[in-house]
Protein backbone atom coordinates (compact mmCIF):
# COMPACT_ATOMS: atom_id res chain seq x y z
CA UNK A 1 0.00 0.00 0.00
CA UNK A 2 1.69 3.42 -0.93
CA UNK A 3 0.72 6.60 0.76
CA UNK A 4 1.06 10.27 -1.06
CA UNK A 5 2.22 12.71 0.66
CA UNK A 6 -0.52 15.83 0.84
CA UNK A 7 1.03 18.76 -0.30
CA UNK A 8 -0.88 21.01 1.29
CA UNK A 9 0.82 23.95 3.37
CA UNK A 10 -1.65 23.88 6.46
CA UNK A 11 -0.63 25.35 9.83
CA UNK A 12 -2.88 22.93 11.26
CA UNK A 13 -2.58 23.01 15.17
CA UNK A 14 -4.72 20.02 15.93
CA UNK A 15 -5.25 16.62 14.16
CA UNK A 16 -8.02 14.79 15.25
CA UNK A 17 -8.73 11.02 13.92
CA UNK A 18 -12.18 11.70 14.90
CA UNK A 19 -12.84 15.24 13.27
CA UNK A 20 -10.24 14.70 10.07
CA UNK A 21 -9.09 17.41 8.07
CA UNK A 22 -6.23 17.20 5.08
CA UNK A 23 -3.38 16.38 7.89
CA UNK A 24 -5.16 13.24 9.08
CA UNK A 25 -6.11 9.70 7.45
CA UNK A 26 -7.80 6.86 8.71
CA UNK A 27 -7.12 3.32 7.72
CA UNK A 28 -9.73 0.44 8.47
CA UNK A 29 -9.59 -3.17 7.39
CA UNK A 30 -13.24 -4.91 6.67
CA UNK A 31 -12.34 -8.47 7.30
CA UNK A 32 -15.39 -10.22 6.81
CA UNK A 33 -17.36 -10.06 3.09
CA UNK A 34 -19.75 -8.50 2.89
CA UNK A 35 -21.79 -4.59 2.27
CA UNK A 36 -21.01 -1.83 4.69
CA UNK A 37 -23.08 1.55 4.81
CA UNK A 38 -21.08 4.38 5.52
CA UNK A 39 -22.17 7.17 6.96
CA UNK A 40 -19.90 10.72 6.78
CA UNK A 41 -20.39 13.03 9.38
CA UNK A 42 -19.21 16.64 9.43
CA UNK A 43 -19.17 17.47 12.97
CA UNK A 44 -23.07 16.51 14.27
CA UNK A 45 -24.46 16.85 10.60
CA UNK A 46 -24.90 13.99 8.59
CA UNK A 47 -23.25 14.87 5.17
CA UNK A 48 -23.51 12.05 3.29
CA UNK A 49 -22.77 8.42 2.41
CA UNK A 50 -21.03 5.50 0.62
CA UNK A 51 -20.72 2.19 0.66
CA UNK A 52 -17.89 -0.31 0.46
CA UNK A 53 -18.31 -4.02 -0.57
CA UNK A 54 -15.85 -6.26 0.63
CA UNK A 55 -15.53 -9.37 -2.12
CA UNK A 56 -13.00 -11.93 -2.59
CA UNK A 57 -13.13 -11.48 -6.27
CA UNK A 58 -12.11 -7.62 -6.34
CA UNK A 59 -9.36 -6.60 -8.22
CA UNK A 60 -8.70 -3.48 -5.62
CA UNK A 61 -6.11 -4.08 -2.96
CA UNK A 62 -6.94 -0.91 -1.39
CA UNK A 63 -9.50 1.68 -1.27
CA UNK A 64 -9.16 5.66 -1.15
CA UNK A 65 -12.79 7.24 0.12
CA UNK A 66 -12.31 11.14 -0.11
CA UNK A 67 -15.13 12.26 2.56
CA UNK A 68 -14.99 15.85 1.37
CA UNK A 69 -16.50 14.60 -2.33
CA UNK A 70 -19.12 12.34 -0.43
CA UNK A 71 -22.05 14.05 0.31
CA UNK A 72 -25.68 14.41 -0.39
CA UNK A 73 -26.50 18.21 0.48
CA UNK A 74 -28.97 16.61 3.47
CA UNK A 75 -30.81 14.24 1.29
CA UNK A 76 -28.77 11.18 2.29
CA UNK A 77 -31.47 8.14 2.00
CA UNK A 78 -31.83 6.22 5.88
CA UNK A 79 -32.15 2.92 3.96
CA UNK A 80 -29.22 0.93 3.78
CA UNK A 81 -29.77 0.19 -0.24
CA UNK A 82 -27.27 0.76 -2.28
CA UNK A 83 -28.79 4.17 -4.63
CA UNK A 84 -27.44 5.18 -8.21
CA UNK A 85 -25.26 8.19 -7.25
CA UNK A 86 -24.07 6.65 -3.70
CA UNK A 87 -20.20 6.33 -4.50
CA UNK A 88 -19.21 2.42 -4.07
CA UNK A 89 -15.78 0.69 -3.66
CA UNK A 90 -14.91 -2.45 -4.18
CA UNK A 91 -12.40 -4.09 -1.74
CA UNK A 92 -10.54 -7.23 -1.30
CA UNK A 93 -10.65 -8.27 2.56
CA UNK A 94 -7.28 -8.45 2.67
CA UNK A 95 -7.50 -4.38 1.36
CA UNK A 96 -7.35 -1.16 3.75
CA UNK A 97 -9.77 1.19 3.06
CA UNK A 98 -8.35 4.51 3.44
CA UNK A 99 -10.40 7.70 4.57
CA UNK A 100 -8.95 11.19 4.06
CA UNK A 101 -10.25 14.69 3.76
CA UNK A 102 -8.30 16.37 0.37
CA UNK A 103 -9.89 20.21 0.64
CA UNK A 104 -11.77 22.40 2.88
CA UNK A 105 -11.74 22.54 6.91
CA UNK A 106 -12.46 18.87 7.25
CA UNK A 107 -13.95 18.09 10.71
CA UNK A 108 -15.56 15.05 9.23
CA UNK A 109 -15.94 11.55 11.04
CA UNK A 110 -16.99 8.46 9.31
CA UNK A 111 -19.68 5.15 10.60
CA UNK A 112 -19.71 1.97 8.97
CA UNK A 113 -22.69 -0.14 9.90
CA UNK A 114 -23.77 -3.86 7.72
CA UNK A 115 -27.02 -5.77 8.52
CA UNK A 116 -27.63 -7.85 11.46
CA UNK A 117 -28.16 -11.39 11.12
CA UNK A 118 -31.70 -11.78 10.74
CA UNK A 119 -32.02 -8.58 8.71
CA UNK A 120 -33.38 -6.82 11.61
CA UNK A 121 -31.76 -3.11 11.66
CA UNK A 122 -27.71 -2.47 11.67
CA UNK A 123 -24.43 -3.08 13.51
CA UNK A 124 -21.97 -0.08 13.78
CA UNK A 125 -18.68 -2.21 12.66
CA UNK A 126 -16.61 1.04 12.71
CA UNK A 127 -16.45 4.85 13.80
CA UNK A 128 -13.89 6.79 13.03
CA UNK A 129 -13.91 8.36 16.56
CA UNK A 130 -12.96 5.16 18.48
CA UNK A 131 -10.66 3.39 17.05
CA UNK A 132 -10.27 0.10 17.10
CA UNK A 133 -7.42 -2.96 17.26
CA UNK A 134 -5.05 -2.88 13.76
CA UNK A 135 -6.70 0.44 12.89
CA UNK A 136 -4.04 3.27 12.11
CA UNK A 137 -4.18 6.72 12.23
CA UNK A 138 -2.08 8.61 10.28
CA UNK A 139 -0.89 12.21 10.81
CA UNK A 140 1.20 14.79 8.71
CA UNK A 141 0.99 18.01 11.08
CA UNK A 142 3.29 20.36 8.53
CA UNK A 143 3.88 23.23 10.92
CA UNK A 144 7.23 23.26 12.75
CA UNK A 145 6.70 22.50 16.29
CA UNK A 146 6.41 20.32 19.73
CA UNK A 147 2.85 18.43 19.96
CA UNK A 148 1.38 16.50 22.76
CA UNK A 149 -0.48 13.14 20.63
CA UNK A 150 -3.08 11.79 23.62
CA UNK A 151 -5.21 9.05 23.15
CA UNK A 152 -8.65 10.74 24.42
CA UNK A 153 -10.15 7.22 26.06
CA UNK A 154 -7.11 5.95 28.08
CA UNK A 155 -5.61 9.44 28.25
CA UNK A 156 -2.00 7.88 27.38
CA UNK A 157 -0.18 10.74 26.10
CA UNK A 158 3.31 11.20 24.02
CA UNK A 159 5.17 13.90 22.40
CA UNK A 160 5.96 14.25 18.50
CA UNK A 161 8.72 17.19 17.55
CA UNK A 162 8.02 18.18 13.94
CA UNK A 163 11.16 20.05 12.16
CA UNK A 164 11.43 22.57 9.32
CA UNK A 165 12.91 20.57 6.34
CA UNK A 166 15.99 21.65 4.43
CA UNK A 167 15.18 24.46 1.99
CA UNK A 168 13.70 23.68 -1.14
CA UNK A 169 13.15 19.87 0.66
CA UNK A 170 9.39 20.25 1.10
CA UNK A 171 7.91 17.69 -0.73
CA UNK A 172 10.20 14.77 -0.73
CA UNK A 173 8.34 11.65 -0.39
CA UNK A 174 9.33 10.03 3.32
CA UNK A 175 8.30 7.09 4.57
CA UNK A 176 5.67 7.95 7.88
CA UNK A 177 7.27 6.85 11.19
CA UNK A 178 5.15 3.96 13.29
CA UNK A 179 4.53 4.42 16.36
CA UNK A 180 1.55 2.28 18.54
CA UNK A 181 -0.87 4.26 20.70
CA UNK A 182 -3.29 2.74 23.49
CA UNK A 183 -2.75 2.39 27.12
CA UNK A 184 0.41 4.16 26.62
CA UNK A 185 1.98 5.51 23.63
CA UNK A 186 5.16 3.87 21.82
CA UNK A 187 7.65 5.16 21.34
CA UNK A 188 6.82 8.34 24.17
CA UNK A 189 8.50 10.87 22.28
CA UNK A 190 8.82 10.78 17.87
CA UNK A 191 10.55 13.32 15.75
CA UNK A 192 9.70 13.92 12.22
CA UNK A 193 10.10 16.32 9.37
CA UNK A 194 7.25 18.74 8.58
CA UNK A 195 4.69 16.69 6.63
CA UNK A 196 6.35 13.26 6.73
CA UNK A 197 3.50 11.67 9.19
CA UNK A 198 3.26 9.35 11.89
CA UNK A 199 1.15 6.19 11.75
CA UNK A 200 -0.09 5.51 14.75
CA UNK A 201 -1.10 1.74 15.08
CA UNK A 202 -4.41 1.10 17.54
CA UNK A 203 -3.59 -1.72 20.11
CA UNK A 204 -7.05 -0.96 21.85
CA UNK A 205 -9.64 1.42 21.41
CA UNK A 206 -8.07 5.36 20.93
CA UNK A 207 -9.55 8.66 19.66
CA UNK A 208 -6.09 9.71 18.83
CA UNK A 209 -5.51 14.01 19.32
CA UNK A 210 -2.48 15.29 17.92
CA UNK A 211 -2.14 19.19 19.52
CA UNK A 212 0.56 22.03 18.77
CA UNK A 213 2.35 22.83 22.23
CA UNK A 214 4.82 24.99 21.18
CA UNK A 215 7.30 26.76 17.96
CA UNK A 216 10.48 25.30 17.82
CA UNK A 217 13.07 27.68 19.39
CA UNK A 218 14.96 28.01 16.26
CA UNK A 219 11.39 29.24 14.59
CA UNK A 220 10.79 31.85 17.43
CA UNK A 221 14.29 32.98 16.43
CA UNK A 222 13.91 32.93 12.53
CA UNK A 223 11.06 34.98 13.07
CA UNK A 224 12.55 37.58 14.96
CA UNK A 225 10.20 37.13 18.22
CA UNK A 226 11.38 37.80 21.49
CA UNK A 227 13.12 34.87 23.19
CA UNK A 228 10.80 33.37 25.35
CA UNK A 229 12.76 34.06 29.14
CA UNK A 230 12.02 32.63 32.59
CA UNK A 231 9.63 33.71 34.90
CA UNK A 232 10.79 35.59 38.03
CA UNK A 233 10.23 33.02 41.20
CA UNK A 234 7.05 35.00 42.97
CA UNK A 235 6.48 34.44 46.20
CA UNK A 236 3.39 32.33 47.54
CA UNK A 237 0.44 33.21 47.04
CA UNK A 238 1.06 36.25 45.12
CA UNK A 239 0.30 36.82 40.96
CA UNK A 240 2.64 37.69 38.34
CA UNK A 241 1.82 41.54 37.50
CA UNK A 242 1.26 41.17 33.51
CA UNK A 243 0.87 38.83 30.82
CA UNK A 244 2.13 36.59 27.82
CA UNK A 245 0.29 35.09 25.17
CA UNK A 246 -1.09 31.91 25.92
CA UNK A 247 -3.24 28.80 25.02
CA UNK A 248 -6.78 30.09 25.90
CA UNK A 249 -7.47 26.46 27.24
CA UNK A 250 -5.65 26.54 30.06
CA UNK A 251 -5.54 30.40 31.14
CA UNK A 252 -7.22 30.51 34.57
CA UNK A 253 -11.05 31.20 35.28
CA UNK A 254 -10.55 32.86 38.60
CA UNK A 255 -13.20 31.92 40.89
CA UNK A 256 -14.11 34.87 42.97
CA UNK A 257 -14.51 37.48 39.81
CA UNK A 258 -14.38 35.25 36.92
CA UNK A 259 -11.60 36.84 34.85
CA UNK A 260 -9.32 34.38 32.91
CA UNK A 261 -5.41 34.82 34.04
CA UNK A 262 -2.34 32.97 32.82
CA UNK A 263 -0.33 34.34 35.78
CA UNK A 264 -1.21 32.27 38.58
CA UNK A 265 2.16 30.93 40.48
CA UNK A 266 1.93 27.13 40.33
CA UNK A 267 2.53 27.50 44.38
CA UNK A 268 -1.44 27.93 44.87
CA UNK A 269 -1.60 23.76 43.66
CA UNK A 270 -0.63 22.46 47.71
CA UNK A 271 0.69 19.08 46.23
CA UNK A 272 3.10 20.68 44.18
CA UNK A 273 5.40 21.20 47.33
CA UNK A 274 8.75 23.45 47.62
CA UNK A 275 11.17 20.71 45.78
CA UNK A 276 8.93 20.02 42.88
CA UNK A 277 8.18 24.20 42.56
CA UNK A 278 11.51 24.34 42.08
CA UNK A 279 12.20 21.58 39.38
CA UNK A 280 9.59 22.70 37.55
CA UNK A 281 10.96 26.42 37.58
CA UNK A 282 14.12 24.72 36.18
CA UNK A 283 12.29 23.90 32.83
CA UNK A 284 10.31 27.86 32.77
CA UNK A 285 7.12 26.60 34.49
CA UNK A 286 6.26 29.56 36.92
CA UNK A 287 2.63 29.39 36.77
CA UNK A 288 -0.91 27.11 36.98
CA UNK A 289 -1.56 27.80 32.95
CA UNK A 290 2.71 26.71 32.35
CA UNK A 291 2.08 23.56 33.78
CA UNK A 292 -1.72 22.53 32.41
CA UNK A 293 0.43 22.85 29.24
CA UNK A 294 3.24 21.01 30.10
CA UNK A 295 3.64 17.03 28.88
CA UNK A 296 3.48 15.12 31.53
CA UNK A 297 6.22 13.05 30.30
CA UNK A 298 8.22 16.79 30.51
CA UNK A 299 7.20 16.86 34.08
CA UNK A 300 8.07 13.95 35.12
CA UNK A 301 11.93 14.11 34.07
CA UNK A 302 11.76 17.66 35.54
CA UNK A 303 10.78 16.55 39.26
CA UNK A 304 11.52 12.84 38.54
CA UNK A 305 8.42 11.72 39.45
CA UNK A 306 6.30 8.84 37.62
CA UNK A 307 4.68 9.28 34.81
CA UNK A 308 1.41 8.66 36.73
CA UNK A 309 2.46 11.28 39.01
CA UNK A 310 3.31 13.62 36.82
CA UNK A 311 0.12 13.13 34.19
CA UNK A 312 -2.01 13.58 38.07
CA UNK A 313 -0.13 16.89 38.10
CA UNK A 314 -0.62 18.31 35.03
CA UNK A 315 -4.50 17.21 34.94
CA UNK A 316 -4.73 19.14 38.02
CA UNK A 317 -3.24 21.72 36.90
CA UNK A 318 -5.87 22.04 33.89
CA UNK A 319 -8.76 21.58 36.78
CA UNK A 320 -7.26 24.54 38.49
CA UNK A 321 -7.23 26.63 34.89
CA UNK A 322 -11.34 25.85 35.07
CA UNK A 323 -11.69 27.45 38.68
CA UNK A 324 -11.20 24.09 40.64
CA UNK A 325 -9.94 24.51 43.95
CA UNK A 326 -6.36 22.77 44.35
CA UNK A 327 -7.66 19.83 46.83
CA UNK A 328 -10.84 19.65 44.69
CA UNK A 329 -8.89 19.17 41.31
CA UNK A 330 -6.11 16.65 43.08
CA UNK A 331 -9.42 14.33 44.38
CA UNK A 332 -10.99 14.57 40.61
CA UNK A 333 -7.49 13.41 39.04
CA UNK A 334 -7.35 10.89 41.55
CA UNK A 335 -10.79 9.66 40.67
CA UNK A 336 -9.77 9.32 37.26
CA UNK A 337 -11.61 13.24 35.98
CA UNK A 338 -9.92 15.23 34.15
CA UNK A 339 -11.30 18.89 32.48
CA UNK A 340 -12.20 16.65 29.31
CA UNK A 341 -14.13 14.47 31.31
CA UNK A 342 -16.14 16.48 33.25
CA UNK A 343 -17.41 18.55 30.37
CA UNK A 344 -21.15 17.80 30.03
CA UNK A 345 -21.32 15.24 33.97
CA UNK A 346 -23.27 15.87 36.78
CA UNK A 347 -22.09 18.49 39.27
CA UNK A 348 -24.30 16.26 41.99
CA UNK A 349 -22.66 12.56 40.70
CA UNK A 350 -19.56 14.19 41.18
CA UNK A 351 -19.54 15.63 45.10
CA UNK A 352 -20.93 12.22 45.50
CA UNK A 353 -18.02 10.05 44.02
CA UNK A 354 -16.00 12.46 46.08
CA UNK A 355 -17.67 12.49 49.40
CA UNK A 356 -17.98 8.74 49.14
CA UNK A 357 -14.53 7.97 47.96
CA UNK A 358 -13.10 9.98 51.29
CA UNK A 359 -15.74 7.87 53.42
CA UNK A 360 -14.24 4.93 52.23
CA UNK A 361 -10.90 6.01 52.19
CA UNK A 362 -9.95 5.59 48.53
CA UNK A 363 -9.13 9.27 48.35
CA UNK A 364 -7.02 10.86 51.19
CA UNK A 365 -8.99 13.36 53.91
CA UNK A 366 -8.35 17.24 53.99
CA UNK A 367 -8.40 19.11 56.81
CA UNK A 368 -12.01 20.67 57.35
CA UNK A 369 -12.42 20.04 53.62
CA UNK A 370 -15.75 20.09 52.69
CA UNK A 371 -16.52 20.06 49.25
CA UNK A 372 -19.48 21.70 48.17
CA UNK A 373 -21.93 21.95 44.92
CA UNK A 374 -21.23 25.96 44.55
CA UNK A 375 -17.84 24.81 43.51
CA UNK A 376 -18.46 22.04 41.25
CA UNK A 377 -21.81 23.52 39.11
CA UNK A 378 -19.20 26.48 38.05
CA UNK A 379 -16.28 24.03 37.31
CA UNK A 380 -18.05 21.86 34.91
CA UNK A 381 -19.70 24.91 33.11
CA UNK A 382 -16.45 26.34 32.76
CA UNK A 383 -15.45 23.41 31.62
CA UNK A 384 -18.47 22.89 28.97
CA UNK A 385 -17.88 26.59 28.09
CA UNK A 386 -14.03 26.79 27.53
CA UNK A 387 -14.00 23.54 25.23
CA UNK A 388 -11.71 21.57 27.44
CA UNK A 389 -12.94 18.33 25.55
CA UNK A 390 -11.45 14.96 23.54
Amino acid sequence: MTLRANRHVLAATRVDSGALTQVGVVLHRFDEPGTYQCRVFRGERLAGRCFVVVDPDAGASDATVDLAEVGHDGSTPSTGAIEADDPTYRVHPNGVVIFHVSRGPGSYHVVASRPRDGGEGFETVFDSTSLGTDDVFLARPVRPGRYTVTNAHSNAEGELVVTRPEEGDLFTPRVPVSATIGGAVDPERVETVAAQGVAYRVERRARVVVEHEADLESDREDENREPVRPRPRPRPGRSIVGRRPSDDRFTLVHPEIGERSDAIPVDVIESIGEANAGGLASVGVRSVADLARMNPASVARAIDASPERASRLVETARLVTLGASSTTADLLTRLGETGRTIAGADPENLLKRIRTGIAEGELPESDGFDPAISELGPLVANANRFGVHD
